[in-house]
Formats: C-alpha cells, structure tokens, sequence
C-alpha cells in the first residue's frame, strides 16, 4: 500500500523538473565565474550552494524513474517531454565541474557519463520525432537535445589539461556537431515562432530560442581561452553567433517582461532558466576574448554580461520557488 502511494507521489514530478536542476546548475557555474571576475570571494560559496540546490530536482526526477519506471517512459515518449529530458544530462555535465574540483578523476567520470547520457536522451528523442512528427509540436525545446551536448564544452574545460588534446579535439567536434544542427533548424523554428499558434501551456519554451547561440558563444570562446588554448577564434564566426545571441537576448526579454512571467505557473516555466544563465556567460567569455585581443568592445560586453548575470538570478530563483510551491506546499493545501 505504501508503494503505491509512493509510486503515485512520484508520478506527479514532471519532466521540467530536469530542466530546472539544469538552470540551478548552470547558475551555480555562472555564479562561480562572476565571483572571480568581479573578484567577490562570497559570490563563490553561493555557487556550491546553489550546485546543491540543482541536485534536488534531479534527485526527484530519479526517484520518478526509481519508483515509477513506466511513468518515465510516458515521459520519453511524451512530445515535449522527450525533448526536455536531455536537460538532466546537461544537468550532470556541469556538477562534473564542481565534482572536479574535489577529485579530478571522479569529475571526469561524471563528464562522461553526462556525455553518455545525453547522447541516449537524443537517441531517444530522435527516433521519438521521427516516429510522430506533427508540425504543431515543432517548438524550441527541441533544441535541446541535438545542440544542448555543447553545455559539455563550457563545463569540461578544467579537465583539459588532465585530458590532453584527444579531449580537446572531442570537444572541438562536439562545438561543430551543435552549430550544425543549430544552423539547420534555425529557419525552420522562426517559420514556427512566426506563425504564433504555440499553445499557451508550451509558450514557456519560447525562451529557449535564446540557449543555443549563447551556448554556442560560450562554448567556441572556451575552446580558444585557457584552459583549451586550442582554437583560433573565427572573428567572423563568433561576431555571427554573438549577433545572433544579442537578437535572441533582446527577443526574449521582450517576450518575458510582455507575457510570459505574468502567465499562471505551469512547470513549463523552467524553461526561463538555463537560457537566461547561459546568455551572461556567453557574454562575459566573449568580452574575456575580446580583451585578450585589446578591442576596447570587451568593457561593454562585461558589463552586459554583468546585467544579464543579476537578471537570470532573480528568474532562476523565482521559478525555484515557484516550484517549491507548486509541488510541495500546494498539495498540502489542498489536502487540507
């Protein structure tokens, strides 16, 4: 009887619930970056703070899949759903980071079974598409799969020099292999976004639209930067990616302070958290690379990036609590 009961707890944890260990992550990543940059030492004990805050969500999601296994597989094959999964390997990927820090091996580890995870999370999604593809269901949470795997470049820098360059060179193909498919669906989705007929529960995952070219910022810039030191940065390459970033940057706040936070909470609100975290990073890298290049620009992106920072803490930490609430103190409420 208590089995049951557990099974049907878990049952109600939904799919989005990866997407924001994800954000959580990504922000205690980005919130160690920033404290070294603005040389704010208190910032950095925030970031291990909040690396154990995303380990919650996740923990949640694999107890679903514990106690629930054929809920995780409507999950899998659920039209939205499948697409957001892959965030919880994102997800792995950056705890491998702080992982690392503490044993280096171990971190490896972690970093590729995130690798390994997300590759059977697209594999999934893949064959999930294919299978029944309906145009209405074409939305930007399908970025996630193919072009999320970047996450794994910006996270994995510090096991470079343990590595070598065989490492470096997987991450290199793993840059290409998410630019590739970021190019190749991108007119595809402004055809989508142009029509305006996403229903109002999937409409959160407009914001999506604003992960893959700062991902793909931050993760071109971390291959040239130490601890990679491996590319030569296209300057023309990155000005595109980094246009393309702004565009969507100013696209979706646009979208957010007009519509979107004011919308009923629905776990689809995770959607605002990686993408806003991930603009400030992508940001801040390209203005480190254009410092190193002596292009007065670098003050202007910095302090962009500085913006964008203090902006995507205070959605992350509103959708954290929003989800505290909707999936712990609302039941008891209604149970009451």
């Amino acid at each position: 009887m208590e089995t049951e009961k557990t099974k049907r707890k878990f049952t109600k944890v939904p799919a989005p619930v990866c997407a924001l260990g994800l954000g959580l992550a990504c922000l205690a990543s980005a919130t160690g970056g920033f404290a070294a940059f603005l040389a704010i030492p208190a910032l950095a004990i925030w970031s291990y703070v909040l690396a154990v805050g995303a380990i919650i969500p996740l923990a949640l999601y694999l107890l679903k899949i514990a106690f629930n296994f054929p809920a995780f597989k409507q999950d899998l094959k659920h039209p939205v759903f499948t697409s957001i999964i892959p965030a919880f390997a994102m997800a792995v990927m950056i705890l491998s980071h702080f992982l690392g820090l503490i044993d280096t091996m171990s971190g490896i580890v972690l970093w590729f079974i995130g690798i390994g995870l997300h590759v059977v999370f697209t594999i999934t999604f893949l064959f999930s598409v294919i299978k029944g593809f309906k145009w209405e269901n074409f939305i930007p949470a399908y970025y996630v799969a193919p072009v999320g795997i970047v996450v794994g470049v910006v996270c994995g820098a510090g096991f470079a020099p343990t590595l070598g360059v065989t490492f470096s060179t997987l991450n290199l193909f793993i840059f290409w292999y998410g630019l590739f498919w970021y190019i190749g669906l991108l007119p595809d989705m402004i055809a989508r976004l142009a029509q305006k007929t996403i229903p109002e529960p999937k409409k959160p995952t407009i914001i999506i639209m604003n992960a893959p070219p700062n991902l793909l910022v931050a993760g071109y810039m971390t291959l040239s930067l130490p601890p990679f030191n491996y590319i030569t940065v296209e300057p023309v390459l990155a000005l595109m990616l980094v246009i393309l970033s702004l565009v969507t940057t100013v696209y979706v706040y646009i979208m957010l302070f007009k519509k979107l936070l004011w919308m009923k909470f629905n776990p689809g609100f995770a959607a605002y958290t990686f993408p806003t975290v991930i603009a400030g990073v992508g940001m801040l890298k390209y203005g480190v690379y254009l410092g190193l290049q002596g292009n007065p620009l670098h003050i202007l992106f910095k302090e962009l990036a500085v913006i964008e920072f203090i902006a995507s803490t205070i959605i992350v930490l509103y959708v954290a609590v929003s989800f505290l609430y909707f999936l712990v103190i609302k039941p008891k409420i209604g149970a009451k």
